[in-house]
């Protein structure tokens, strides 16, 4: 399967995981301009490239979609499977080599119930299993002691530390780079 043939639509018993839709925008601006998500979060992320956050949803397929950039999803709790509380990205991807780099962020009022682990854990599943692919990698700022613990909850080991990145802002940002790869998953069982 091509990462691209569709967008993925994901759950378990706690998350969906899908394509924003109109409504959402909303949820949208409140996530990009709450100050702690921006904090842990390059500035040049697709969902801040317009201010109005429904052309972002609008224009999401044409210009990041389809042009194989990324695919920029909603997180919403089954509970309450209207409202979106967090996005899902996948990026950076590479076919030849079989690997792709993942993200998420989650509106500050949902922080510690567990839904970024649930999140990666349904986006490692799907791009390992469905999509084929061999390496996920997520680069997370290293103050970020969150983040770092859902990707280590969900196997990721730190492969790279203190790398110094680009993030779109006045200095370069201080991250380590986590990867999950395929022997991972069906060699340890971990799921």
């Amino acid at each position: 399967m091509n990462l691209f043939d569709e967008y993925p639509y994901l759950e378990n018993e706690y998350i969906l995981i899908h394509r924003m839709t109109p409504g959402d925008a909303e949820a949208l601006r409140k996530l990009t301009e709450d100050p702690q998500v921006k904090s842990n979060v390059p500035t040049f992320l697709y969902e801040m490239k317009y201010d109005d956050k429904a052309l972002v949803i609008e224009r999401e397929e044409e210009e990041y979609f389809r042009t194989g950039e990324g695919i920029l999803l909603g997180i919403y709790l089954k509970s309450d499977p209207d409202q979106m509380v967090g996005l899902a990205e996948i990026y950076g991807y590479e076919p030849v080599k079989a690997k792709a780099s993942i993200g998420d962020r989650i509106l500050p009022e949902y922080w510690g119930r567990g839904i970024s682990t649930a999140a990666v854990r349904l986006l490692r599943d799907y791009l390992i299993v469905d999509v084929g692919l061999r390496t996920i990698t997520a680069h997370i700022l290293q103050s970020n002691a969150a983040s770092v613990s859902c990707v280590l909850k969900n196997g990721f080991i730190k492969r790279y530390e203190g790398i110094y990145e680009d993030w779109g802002r006045p200095e370069l940002q201080l991250t380590d780079k986590y990867m999950y790869k395929r022997s991972y998953f069906y060699n340890n069982g971990v799921k």
